[in-house]
C-alpha cells in the first residue's frame, strides 16, 4: 500500500527528495498508529513510540528514495494515449 502511495504522490525523480517524502509519509503513518494505540492501551510507552517513529521514518525514507531513484532511471513517463 505504501509503495502505491509513493508511486503516485512522490513523483520526485531524485533520491534525496524521495527519501524526504518517504520519511514524511512514514512519520505521518506511525504517528497516526501510535495515537490509536495510545488511545486503546496503556502499554505503549513514550520510548517505544519514539523508537517506532524512528524506525518507520528510516524504512519509509529508504523506500521512498528507492522508488524515486527507479522512477528517475526509467524516466517515469506515463504511457501515451491508448487506442
Amino acid at each position: 500500500m505504501l509503495a502505491t502511495l509513493f508511486a503516485t504522490v512522490a513523483r520526485v525523480h531524485t533520491f534525496r527528495r524521495g527519501a524526504a517524502v518517504g520519511a514524511l509519509i512514514g512519520l505521518a503513518v506511525v504517528l497516526h498508529m501510535d495515537m490509536i494505540t495510545l488511545a486503546t492501551t496503556w502499554l505503549n510507552t513514550p520510548a517505544s513510540m519514539a523508537l517506532n517513529a524512528l524506525l518507520s521514518v528510516i524504512m519509509s525514507g529508504l523506500g521512498g528514495a528507492v522508488i524515486a531513484a527507479v522512477q528517475g532511471r526509467l524516466g517515469a513517463t506515463a504511457p501515451s494515449g491508448s487506442a
